[in-house]
């Protein structure tokens, strides 16, 4: 995830807050029944009253490609404001939702709001396929494309830039994923990886078999994270076995431990587990 795109939908701004889920379902029969898309376009949408719903499905943990900006929709995130905002001032709940889930999304891949970057063009209507451009790492729909959109909502950019940078600080918590959790004998063995959008130095991980924890270093090689997740390096993988666990159920749970200003635990998972 290297860049975000904002976006407005160009649909009614007389909504009510019940109506949106019925909105959003709407759009997405048009992306897929006339557009022929595998489902909405962008990764996110955003309410008039700031509620931020995921529009592409998995766009909440994994770097989902959209279909929100031709050229530029590998290794980006496309968040539109439900409305149409061309001649019309978004509402500054909106603004602060974008900024949020701009903030919150490039955390997860340890890229600042307010920097820019150098991205190759996949071909778009105004950037050609090949062509190589440096952008900030959040830009309007119409700064990759020949485009009205994101309407009066490209005057506020400057404010989402700042905006999701205060989340992206505040947001810097480890991110991670319990993936295995099994059982031989007396022994239950967790995997995972685990890695920190701040820090260079391997996550801690605390890893629970009911009552019983240890914690150890995330520092295994995992190249399939490091594709998704850059800014983790490739060192982020943890797999730790605890030995003479009793007969009966058990709750297995593990948690990457925060480290550093504002940094919270993150859990990774938790799943119930059984030895004979």
């Amino acid at each position: 995830m290297q860049l975000a795109v904002v976006h407005h939908t160009a649909t009614s701004n007389n909504y009510s807050s019940a109506q949106v889920p019925a909105i959003i379902r709407s759009m997405q029969a048009y992306h897929m029944d006339q557009l022929g898309w595998s489902d909405i376009g962008y990764n996110f949408v955003v309410d008039r009253f700031g509620r931020i719903w995921e529009a592409r499905s998995g766009s909440r943990n994994r770097a989902v490609i959209g279909a929100h900006a031709a050229g530029f929709n590998t290794g980006s995130v496309g968040v539109s404001v439900i409305g149409n905002y061309v001649g019309t001032s978004p509402s500054s709940p909106a603004v602060e939702g974008v900024s949020r889930v701009i903030g919150w999304r490039l955390a997860s891949a340890g890229i600042a709001p307010t920097g820019s970057g150098t991205y190759t063009s996949l071909g778009s209507n105004t950037i050609p396929r090949g062509r190589t451009v440096t952008l900030p790492r959040v830009v309007g729909h119409r700064d990759v494309g020949a485009t009205s959109c994101p309407g009066s909502l490209y005057d506020r950019l400057g404010t989402i830039r700042s905006r999701s940078n205060a989340w992206f600080v505040t947001s810097n918590s480890p991110r991670g994923h319990l993936d295995v959790v099994s059982v031989n004998g007396d022994r239950v063995t967790i995997a995972g990886w685990a890695g920190s959008p701040t820090s260079a130095l391997p996550v801690s991980v605390q890893t629970y078999v009911g009552p019983r924890w240890r914690i150890t270093a995330a520092n295994g090689l995992r190249l399939d994270v490091a594709r998704v997740h850059p800014a983790f390096g490739d060192r982020t993988g943890f797999r730790v076995t605890h030995s003479g666990i009793p007969p009966g159920e058990h709750r297995v749970c593990a948690y990457a431990l925060g480290d550093g200003p504002q940094a919270a635990n993150t859990t990774l998972g938790c799943r119930d587990v059984v030895v004979k």
